[in-house]
């Protein structure tokens, strides 16, 4: 269907286009979202996550 002459097959190749361009929009937003969301540790953060005391430098 290279050039479609009926308006559904136009609407239909349209939908089509559409629904790749948000999936890989959503896929792109995903990874973008993970990234982020990554959650980074204080200088003493992991002390206090393993129960260690901090010790005065």
């Amino acid at each position: 269907m290279a050039n479609p002459r009926k308006f559904s097959e136009k609407i239909a190749l349209h939908n089509q286009k559409q629904a790749e361009e948000t999936a890989a929009f959503e896929k792109i937003m995903r990874e973008v979202s993970d990234a982020t969301n990554v959650k980074e540790f204080s200088r003493f953060g992991r002390f206090a996550q393993l129960g260690l005391k901090r010790v005065a430098m």
